[in-house]
């Protein structure tokens, strides 16, 4: 693979490269990955670039560094277990720099994707539909930083928090308040794709820009899909994002 400069950074090329291999499995849990030089030699990209990417792989929790072994891929990459203190302070953080327009709030008919990840599970729709809200996030700091998120919503838990909480509020921040999840699994995909006129609009980005589709499911204690969180972000704003280990997903 080669890697040029552009829009995204070089650095952050390598980086996506690297956790969409591991994502992947061609890159299997508890492998050895090359070292610096290594990694430098093979793909002609500079040591401070290499350095760049694996630090964000490990700030991902991707990889760990083991003394005398190496850089090793960790032996669950793909379902974190975060407990209620770290969502909070992770929500928290979120939250703290961004401010929320809302687009769009109600129960519609469920997405392909989205029906698959919720599969049989009991008590996720509502006649058939799923309960969609939409919002459009910038940053304080950066306004031109914005990221389109939606979330569906199982009908188990809008009945259990309510469709108005969930327009105004956070799911996240209400249900670890209540101490209703102990424990919350992750599984994540991240995959660029060129952006549509409507998306382009919102994003104030021109026409085919290419941007990030980045989808989180949530999964309670009782590894049930109670969230599925769906943004969509440029480049450099997913840069950003998570070097600042900004967790945009949890917000929705």
């Amino acid at each position: 693979m080669k890697f040029k400069e552009g829009n995204v950074p070089l650095y952050f090329q390598f980086f996506l490269m690297i956790k969409n291999n591991i994502m992947l499995g061609e890159i299997q849990p508890g492998a050895r990955i090359p070292n610096i030089e290594q990694l430098h030699a093979r793909y002609g990209v500079s040591h401070a670039t290499v350095r760049r990417a694996l630090a964000l792989l490990e700030k991902e929790g991707l990889i760990v560094k083991k003394r005398g072994t190496g850089i090793i891929v960790r032996d669950e990459v793909d379902l974190p277990i975060w407990n209620p203190t770290s969502l909070r302070d992770l929500s928290k953080s979120a939250l703290k720099d961004v401010q929320a327009r809302p687009l769009f709030c109600g129960w519609i008919d469920p997405p392909r994707r989205v029906a698959g990840y919720y599969g049989q599970q009991a008590n996720s729709y509502r006649k058939g539909l799923i309960f969609k809200v939409q919002r459009l996030w910038a940053s304080r700091e950066v306004p031109r930083h914005k990221r389109v998120s939606t979330a569906w919503y199982p009908a188990s838990v809008v009945s259990q928090v309510g469709e108005k909480k969930l327009r105004k509020t956070t799911l996240l921040q209400t249900e670890i308040k209540r101490g209703r999840y102990r424990s919350v699994r992750i599984h994540q995909t991240l995959r660029p794709w060129i952006c549509d006129a409507e998306t382009a609009g919102l994003l104030e980005i021109p026409d085919g820009t290419p941007v990030f589709h980045r989808t989180w499911v949530f999964y309670n204690s009782r590894q049930e899909v109670f969230v599925i969180s769906e943004n969509i972000t440029t480049a450099n704003s997913l840069v950003r994002m998570i070097e600042t280990k900004f967790p945009a997903e949890i917000s929705n």
